[in-house]
């Protein structure tokens, strides 16, 4: 039981560490000119790989109570699905 105990703490510290790297990309995206954030701008293959990213990230979030980071890693999802990153909307996979 011990060891599931430990387990489980050490798979739940990886998946914060996880998530606040994730916040901390998604807080960096572009530079900053007089105040203002610029949005970078990420090819498809770019953008196919933040999603897959995050959202597993998001589950992550989500198991371990997270609720506001992964409704915050959904909207970032969505916005890079529907092009809101500059270029045209990544095509969902099926799965």
């Amino acid at each position: 039981k011990k060891a599931q105990m430990a387990a489980k703490k050490a798979q739940e510290k990886k998946a914060k560490a996880a998530a606040k790297t994730a916040a901390k990309a998604l807080d960096g995206e572009g530079g900053e000119e007089d105040g203002k954030k610029k949005k970078r701008h990420y090819t498809p293959a770019e953008c196919r790989e933040l999603i897959e990213r995050y959202q597993k990230e998001m589950k992550a979030a989500a198991k371990l109570l997270e609720f506001e980071h992964a409704a915050y890693l959904r909207d970032k999802i969505k916005e890079l699905e529907s092009g809101g990153a500059g270029h045209a909307p990544v095509p969902r996979r099926r799965r």
